[in-house]
Order: C-alpha cells, then structure tokens, then sequence
C-alpha cells in the first residue's frame, strides 16, 4: 500500500493507494464520521485512491526520532477504545491500516487517528505485527523489564487469535505490580479463642467485647504456646483446710448436760434395760 502527501492549498491529506470497496462500510464512515477514524474522500485524480484528512496531526513515523517508547502504551490504549468503536458500527477490524505511517497523533489533546480502508482483508494480525516491529526498532526501553515486555508484546501480536485490545491487556499485566507479603506485628497478635468468643456474642445478639490481644514474637509463638500448656497442665498442691483451734463459747450446764447424755445415749439405754430388768426378777422372786 503506497502513501504519499497532497494538498488542495487549505488542508493536508494523506493519500492511500488501496483497492477500496465503496459498499456499506463505506457510506457508514462517510455519513456517521465514527471517532478516532480519519474522515475520507475518495481522491480525485485516481480511482483506487483515497484522501485522508490529516491537517494540524502528526505521523507516528514522524516521533521515532523522539522517545517514541513513552508513546507505545497511549498507542495500544486507543487501539483498545478503537475497537469498542467498530463494534458499534458494526465495522470490521481488518479494514484498519495500523503502519507508524497511517497512525496520527494530534498533540494539542493527545488522542490518536487511524486510517480505515472500507473493503480490506488484510488479516488483523499482519497489521500489529507490523506496529509490534516498529516500535521493538524505534524505542528505546529503559530497563530490562521493558525489553522483555516488548519482546511478549510480539509473540502476543503473532497469536492468530490477537484482538485490538490483546496488547493493551498484555502491556498492563506485565506492569501490575506483585501482591507484596504482609507480615504480622511484630509484638501483637490476637489471643487464642478470640474469634470463637466473638462469634458466640454475636450469635446472641450481644456487641462483643474488645479483641483480645496478647505480645509475644512471631517466631516464638508457639514455644511460648506450648510453655502455656505445660503450665496448666501441671498438677497444683492441695490445700489442705485450715486445723487451728477455734475458740468456743462458754456452755450452760443444761447445754453440757444435754451433750453428755448424747454422747453416752447407748450405755445409759443398756444401762436402763439392765435395772428394769433386775427390779422385775427382785418382784416376782419375794
């Protein structure tokens, strides 16, 4: 696909030599002018020709000579935007042309143009493979993680199944920062059973009383766990109730009286039977 630059004295254009096919796709851009498309006319002087306007807008080609590197992620960025655009009008991806040469950077707002030719096959992944190799030529990455994201960004880019926006997803992916390991508190930690008292509280209905939060070091956690258990294990001295002699007060002689026949209940019982008995044999012998 040839390009060249013409002008008709008021604006610039961008002029493609490509077979085009004036059908739906076509009257679509035409009449609608989609976002971040370039608008078109078909060129005057050839008939397998089309002119896009690209007045005020700058080349990707034309920023290599810069730090085009800082330019790539906003590139795959609005492909990824362009790609929800052709859905909703119902266009296909392949019509897209994406060469450093028909992408277009206006710098007062930084959005980029592209150049979409109605009627083209060109396989989409042709396309980026191209944009892919540009940029692995042109940049400048500053750290070895950028040389190997762009080295995955080309082996994503020759997958038959890449979309518009399969590289931006691989470009923040390769960016997203490891979930660092939180460590504990040093000192702090929660007391066992903690959790288990919580929970029987809120079973009841009842706000739970304050964690409860005990120090020791993590690495010694469990010996000190262990100390614990030993210590309660540990079978503790009996306690012997108390021998000292408590002092009573004084009893009556009905009291005493009352505490001796109890204590010798038995002996004066017999001691009855026998007298009653003797006084019987002593009667009936006279």
């Amino acid at each position: 696909m040839k390009e060249n630059y013409v002008t008709d004295g008021k604006n610039c254009y961008l002029r493609l030599e490509a077979m085009y096919d004036s059908g739906y796709e076509f009257r679509m851009i035409r009449q609608n002018q989609p976002e971040m498309l370039l608008d078109f006319h078909p060129a005057s002087s050839n008939e397998h020709a089309l002119d896009y306007n690209v007045t005020g807008l700058t080349s990707l080609f034309a920023l290599r000579e810069s730090s085009v590197f800082e330019y790539l992620y906003p590139v795959l960025y609005a492909m990824e935007r362009l790609g929800d655009v052709l859905r909703s009008y119902l266009l296909r991806p392949e019509g897209l042309v994406l060469t450093p040469e028909t992408i277009f950077l206006q710098r007062e707002t930084g959005q980029f143009y592209f150049c979409y030719v109605p009627g083209q096959v060109t396989p989409l992944k042709n396309n980026l493979m191209t944009l892919v190799e540009f940029f692995m030529k042109y940049a400048e990455p500053g750290s070895e993680s950028d040389v190997l994201m762009l080295y995955g960004l080309y082996q994503k880019g020759r997958e038959t199944t890449v979309t518009l926006s399969s590289l931006a997803s691989f470009y923040r992916e390769s960016h997203e920062k490891p979930e660092t390991h939180k460590e504990p508190e040093p000192f702090m930690t929660e007391a066992p059973g903690a959790e288990e008292e919580a929970k029987i509280y809120s079973d009841l209905g009842l706000e739970p009383p304050p964690k409860k939060r005990v120090r020791f070091l993590p690495e010694f956690g469990r010996s000190a766990e262990k100390e614990t258990v030993k210590l309660e294990k540990k079978p503790q001295p009996e306690i012997e109730p108390a021998t000292a002699d408590i002092k009573e007060e004084p009893l009556s002689f009905k009291e005493k009286l009352d505490r001796k026949i109890r204590e010798h209940l038995f002996e004066v019982v017999v001691a009855g039977i026998v007298i009653a008995g003797a006084i019987l044999f002593l009667t009936f012998w006279n």
